[in-house]
């Protein structure tokens, strides 16, 4: 029998096989496909970045509380990046440490307020080089801290970590999502990389408001401050002009009565009548005096102490007798008014000791 040739296609001088042609533009359309597919999947994700960054925006606007918006945003995490668990820890100045702020799902309860040093795991490597990571397999990973696994009972298998900080800035935290129920991958990590963006704004913002606010109080307390200043300056000059003026008064009272017959009536009335003033008023003036003095000096403390200018304690040799009975005397105005006695109880053998008499004052 004859064999069949398959026919050929002329281009030019040349014949191209038919089946040669169909494999081609089967492979041609299953690159097209794939390339769509790819596209799709691109498109999908870039759709799910937008959608993040819009609930987040609207979280960044809407949300009343820093914490609100911090979990809002930890939630959208979770949610658009179908993971299972997400943290954002937040690094602490004094001890080194990385802590877990914020937990949505997983161990939760557990790990809040949970500090690890920052030098530790794929969250402190992330924190110091800034740089974000993937890891698919944690168990895979020499870094990965198992101290959280461990300490919470909770199975991390794959996660994303992203430095938390405003652009070109040093980062003050970490976030991550853990467990994705679908392989996490690059385009994941850029959505992650957005939302903890916000709440680096979040952050800042809220840094910007309490500065603001501290400005504000500060500039009331100073003039409340000065104020208080002018309010007691004519109580201070009152106090001063009032003390020679009462002795004056009771060294003519002297006289008057030692120009009177013993024991007549009027000395006795006059006596009687200026007794309490005269055995009272010198205390009632010094610690009316003193008072006035510590409360400018508190009011200055306060506005020292909203601008961050805390005043170290001043330790010295004294008799803490000494500073009982400033106390009181501070108090018996007080006690006098309530018709209470004041009586101190102190050991006159007591020794000196080195403490801060303004604050012990205080306490």
């Amino acid at each position: 029998m004859p064999t069949t040739k398959p026919e050929s296609t002329k281009i030019g001088d040349s014949k191209i096989d038919p089946r040669l042609t169909k494999r081609a533009e089967l492979s041609c359309s299953n690159a097209l496909e794939q390339r769509v597919r790819e596209l799709e999947i691109s498109l999908e994700h870039r759709e799910r970045q937008i959608d993040a960054m819009r609930r987040a925006s609207e979280t960044l606007f809407n949300a009343r509380h820093l914490d609100e918006l911090v979990r809002d945003t930890l939630e959208i995490a979770i949610e658009v990046l179908d993971a299972d668990a997400g943290s954002l820890l937040l690094f602490d100045e004094s001890d080194d440490t990385l802590v877990f702020r914020y937990v949505v799902g997983g161990a939760a309860s557990t790990l809040i307020g949970f500090a690890m040093p920052s030098t530790r795991g794929i969250a402190g490597r992330v924190f110091h080089s800034g740089q974000p990571d993937l890891t698919q397999k944690v168990a895979e990973q020499k870094d990965f801290n198992h101290t959280v696994d461990e300490k919470t009972g909770y199975q991390t298998q794959s996660m994303m970590t992203v430095p938390v900080k405003r652009v070109d800035s040093r980062p003050i935290g970490v976030m991550q999502v853990l467990n994705a129920r679908e392989l996490f991958d690059e385009r994941d990590l850029e959505v992650l990389e957005v939302l903890s963006a916000v709440a680096a704004a979040a952050f800042d913002n809220a840094r910007l408001v309490a500065e603001a606010r501290k400005a504000a109080i500060v500039n009331v307390i100073g003039d409340i401050s000065h104020d208080i200043k002018n309010m007691l300056t004519p109580i201070q000059s009152g106090i001063w002009t009032l003390e020679p003026m009462l002795n004056d008064l009771f060294a003519a009272l002297e006289g008057i009565r030692a120009n009177c017959p013993q024991n007549g009536v009027w000395s006795l009335e006059v006596e009687a009548a200026a007794a309490e003033v005269r055995q009272n008023y010198k205390w009632i003036l010094a610690g009316a005096l003193d008072a006035a003095e510590k409360v400018q000096a508190r009011t200055r403390e306060i506005a020292d102490a909203l601008k961050g200018e805390i005043a170290p304690p001043i330790f010295e040799s004294a008799n803490l007798n000494h500073t009982v009975a400033e106390v009181a005397g501070a108090l018996t105005i007080v006690a006098y008014d309530a018709k209470i006695e004041l009586h101190l109880e102190l050991d006159d053998a007591l020794p000196s000791a080195c403490f801060d008499r303004k604050q012990m004052y205080n306490a």
